[in-house]
């Protein structure tokens, strides 16, 4: 179950602008889980209704603001460090995932839902009106970017902030009702599973990484326990065939007569309410103007949701795209370097210095979230642009200088050990780890076929793992 904890700060912003922009409405959830009903920003001259906007409005943008000013990583049972104040639960006995997928027992699942071209949102107009459930925290946002599996949780309000704070939109409803009190229910971005195996503390959702789509892969939890136990945490994960870990999330699994005889509801609590101050209508328009400028650094103003962009978007389909079996023995070994190389390198969710650069777009949660949904990125040309661009990563590292003649490509969670060319490809081979950072750089001088390449990484049983597109 994802855990929230909202601060609010009572700080006061006063700046000089013409427009006006109000927030109204929130966003409720047909069948407590599926419809994207938005708030929007509107204009309304009557002062009580002013000061409630501008209250609604401060909150928002507080909410955006950390109070406690420092570095905020994932923890790795994937809690959110400063959020979570209770004593991590024991560590899994954890095999290595190839003797899983090898020795595992077959698991029944079905498919509630399988939507193979869904697109991931990088911003949903909807979190703006749940502020306070914390659908707007940066460092929730980025660390559900990281991670393609999620759990739904057996309480409704738990799921509501689940799939809310996720943006998840699908174009039609699952076909079952979702009963998170029997079943196991997975929500799974960009991965196909094909097969499902458990051994001793683990369940294997073994299948192939994908650009894009979403799937619900419900598994009756009574089948997951062995007999006599009611309880116990699995470790889930998402398994190419070859054994090599895509993503993972621990999880209670719960045998169904047990479970009914200890629910408890959930609760969750509610913004500050409004207050009651006199302003002048004049300094409440200026007010409200100045927070929506304010706001511009941090959020669209515009109501429309902002999907993630795949390579295939951006390039277009191509037939041999996939065909990574006969592309990798076939292309060229061209050489590489390391400019920056650590292990055990942690990605942060959080860094004070967005917050400091904020009018410099490093705390823009749309671009916080896409960058977060990667593990591979292009570093711009431009130095300046560079500068930026590793701000907004929180990336403060030293490193070795990129030459005007490099392209440099930045590496999370994979260690790069081999690079071949083929056509207008470019292939990473290499393994994916829950941890560590690679600056790779490449010459320009190997890359003057083409205008645009499809960058991969690829693991060595031929799963791609994250694409982007390079202009040389």
């Amino acid at each position: 179950m994802k855990i929230f904890i909202i601060t609010i700060k009572k700080k006061r912003l006063m700046l000089t602008a013409y427009l006006l922009t109000l927030i109204i409405g929130g966003g409720l959830v047909a069948n407590a889980i599926f419809d994207n009903n938005i708030g929007v920003f509107n204009s309304n001259p009557n002062e009580n209704k002013m000061l409630e906007d501008i209250h609604k409005l401060k909150n928002l943008l507080d909410s955006l603001i950390h109070q406690e000013q420092k570095i905020v990583y994932e923890k790795d049972d994937r809690i959110v460090h400063n959020y979570a104040h209770f004593t991590p639960p024991p560590p899994l006995s954890e095999s290595k995932l190839s003797k899983v997928v090898r020795n595992g027992e077959g698991v029944r699942f079905r498919f509630l839902y399988n939507e193979p071209l869904y697109l991931r949102p990088i911003f949903d107009p909807s979190w703006k009106s749940t502020f306070y459930r914390g659908w707007l925290d940066i460092p929730v946002k980025n660390m559900e970017a990281h991670h393609k599996i999620f759990a739904f949780s057996i309480g409704g309000s738990a799921n509501y902030d689940i799939v809310g704070s996720l943006g998840y939109s699908p174009k039609s409803p699952p076909i079952a009702p979702l009963d998170n009190h029997r079943n196991i229910n997975l929500l799974i971005f960009c991965f196909n599973v094909r097969n499902v195996k458990t051994f001793e503390d683990q369940v294997a959702l073994i299948g192939e990484p994908k650009q894009a789509g979403a799937q619900i892969v419900s598994i009756v939890q009574d089948d997951l326990l062995p007999p006599g136990v009611n309880k116990k945490d699995f470790l889930f994960q998402l398994s190419t065939s070859g054994g090599y870990e895509i993503d993972f999330i621990r999880n209670n699994v719960i045998r169904y007569e047990y479970l009914m005889q200890i629910i408890k509801e959930n609760t969750v609590g509610a913004f500050d309410p409004l207050e009651n101050e006199y302003k002048s209508q004049e300094k409440l328009l200026i007010e409200n103007a100045a927070l929506k400028k304010e706001l511009s650094y941090f959020i669209p103003l515009k109501d429309e949701i902002i999907r993630q962009k795949t390579c295939d978007s951006v390039l277009g389909s191509q037939t041999e795209s996939d065909n990574l079996q006969s592309i990798i023995p076939g292309g060229e070994k061209i050489p590489f370097s390391y400019n920056y190389i650590n292990p055990v390198y942690k990605r942060p969710l959080y860094d004070p210095s967005w917050n400091a650069n904020y009018k410099r777009m490093w705390c823009y949660i749309p671009k916080q979230v896409e960058y977060n949904l990667h593990r591979l990125l292009v570093v711009p040309k431009n130095k300046e642009n560079e500068k930026d661009f590793f701000g907004t990563l929180g990336f403060h590292e030293k490193f070795q200088p990129i030459k005007p003649e490099q392209c440099g490509l930045m590496v999370y969670n994979f260690n790069v050990s081999d690079v071949k060319l083929y056509n207008n490809q470019l292939i990473l081979v290499g393994t994916p780890s829950r941890a560590g950072a690679q600056i790779v750089t490449i010459s320009r001088s190997n890359l003057k076929a083409y205008g645009e390449y499809r960058v991969r990484l690829v693991t060595p049983d031929n799963s791609e793992v994250d694409c982007n597109i390079l202009i040389p």
